[in-house]
């Protein structure tokens, strides 16, 4: 498949996935570490006292308790961290708020 990519012409799963780890990488970087330290300890906290909960609603309320990145994708990169450490697991899917109600929003809980 020749680049560049396009909506008809998609990249293989395998530079999707490289793509989503730079941005993920570069988001992180710029909200800084303490953005990262902070939303670490309040997902972990909000999933302790609520259960599993929609990710898009822990970002709300991690949001509403003032830790704010200046690019919400931000958030991203701590869910995957949390998530190849195995510190909180998939318990299911849901239609997404902010997408739309498209389908692929996550559920998440702790293990």
């Amino acid at each position: 498949m020749s680049q560049p990519f396009d909506l008809f012409h998609q990249p293989p799963l395998e530079v999707a996935r490289k793509r989503r780890d730079a941005i993920l990488v570069t988001t992180q970087v710029s909200a800084g570490t303490e953005f990262s330290r902070k939303a670490t300890e309040f997902i972990l906290a909000h999933l302790k006292e609520h259960g599993e909960c929609p990710g898009e609603d822990i970002t709300d309320a991690c949001k509403a308790a003032g830790i704010k990145p200046d690019d919400d994708r931000a958030f991203g990169s701590v869910y995957m961290m949390l998530s190849r450490r195995k510190m909180i697991v998939k318990a299911g899917f849901c239609q997404r708020r902010k997408g739309h109600a498209t389908s692929g929003g996550n559920i998440w809980k702790l293990p």
